[in-house]
């Protein structure tokens, strides 16, 4: 989040993940963790054109806005982000992770301008351990990195400090899983922003045996997913400027295809729990839930999809913006996926508040 003072953000300020109950086994921990729950800190013109075709640029601060509306795209991961006035964020983000002895994961996170690596001195790992997500009540890994020179560029802009900050989930379980997902948030900041909406921020999501685009036309039936949802959170009433973390359960329903069509894929959002304060203070507001309009399943990228989302806040304010992502998991009983990943944003017409984050789900 982007804070003054704090001795755990002092790279590219943005709170970017959730946390865990009941974490065991090795990994770091965050300074000032009771051991039963642990904070995860870390941190174009209008043209008229339809929302989430990438040419919207109207935004609220911290990109958040933005990048709720910009569609998802398809690479070696699902990356959602926003364009600062530095100009288009890559939108390829390149993740990589390992199991590791005593429970950590090793992984790199990188997009052909950045990385952060758990082997690089210059990297600053906060957390690395696993747990139970207190939204979905499924075990993974979290992990929260920050890079950078730490230089502030701007004291009443809210600390904006130069740097990477990345937060993901993983459920990847020992050094055999050859099924595993992630998904997460990152955001950066350059040497010479000057306010929020300078900031490139997004949401990613991968995973280590994407669906192959062969099978997809061979499957039939329905098949429902539930999964763990992180991302960033933006208020501006109730927020420092570059927006606090949440955790968020998914569930999502795919009713595969025949001869003539590969199917849909739709779902939801809920169960939300949200940072309320710079303390790592967090709120439940079940009120607050997001739709994953129902679309059509793509005939490439391993079955990539993208669409609609809509939703609704805990004070009844109305949010949209898009959603995507694609299939994992080949060698299923069935032939049907065993579990799909993605990213999703979803943001208030006034630009007073948003989600963007990153899902990923197993076959239930």
């Amino acid at each position: 989040m982007l804070m003054k003072g704090s001795p755990l953000v002092c790279v590219a300020a943005v709170s970017l993940a959730l946390v865990l109950y009941g974490c065991g086994g090795g990994g770091s921990r965050a300074p000032g963790d009771d051991g039963a729950m642990v904070p995860m800190p870390g941190d174009g013109t209008d043209t008229g054109s339809m929302p989430g075709d990438g040419t919207d640029t109207g935004s609220m601060p911290g990109g958040i806005g933005e990048a709720a509306q910009n569609r998802p795209q398809a690479g070696s991961s699902v990356t959602q982000s926003s364009i600062g006035a530095g100009g288009a964020a890559p939108q390829d983000i390149t993740v990589e992770v390992e199991y590791r002895p005593g429970g950590e994961i090793g992984y790199r996170v990188s997009n052909g301008e950045w990385f952060v690596d758990s082997d690089d001195p210059g990297t600053q790992t906060i957390v690395n351990l696993r747990g139970t997500s207190p939204a979905s009540g499924l075990t993974v890994t979290a992990i929260v990195a920050l890079k950078g020179q730490g230089q502030e560029t701007d004291a009443s802009a809210g600390a904006l400090t130069e740097g990477i900050a990345v937060a993901f989930h993983s459920d990847i379980e020992s050094a055999a899983d050859t099924d595993h997902l992630v998904w997460g948030s990152w955001a950066s900041v350059s040497e010479d922003a000057g306010a929020q909406q300078d900031i490139l921020q997004g949401a990613f999501a991968t995973g280590s045996d994407p669906f192959r685009q062969e099978n997809l036309a061979g499957v039939t039936g329905t098949a429902r997913y539930r999964g763990d949802v992180t991302g960033v959170y933006f208020e501006a009433t109730a927020a420092p400027p570059g927006g606090y973390s949440f955790g968020a359960l998914v569930t999502l329903e795919a009713g595969f295809g025949d001869a003539a069509a590969l199917g849909t894929i739709g779902g939801r959002i809920d169960n939300f729990i949200v940072q309320t304060s710079e303390q790592g203070d967090y709120i439940s507001r079940p009120a607050t839930s997001v739709t994953l309009g129902r679309t059509a399943i793509g005939g490439a990228d391993s079955g990539f999809f993208n669409g609609a989302a809509t939703g609704t806040f805990e004070d009844s304010t109305a949010l949209s913006g898009r959603w995507g992502g694609r299939f994992y998991g080949n060698g299923n009983a069935g032939g049907v996926p065993r579990s799909v990943a993605g990213t999703f944003g979803a943001a208030s017409a006034d630009e007073t508040r948003g989600f963007i984050g990153g899902f990923g789900a197993e076959r239930r």
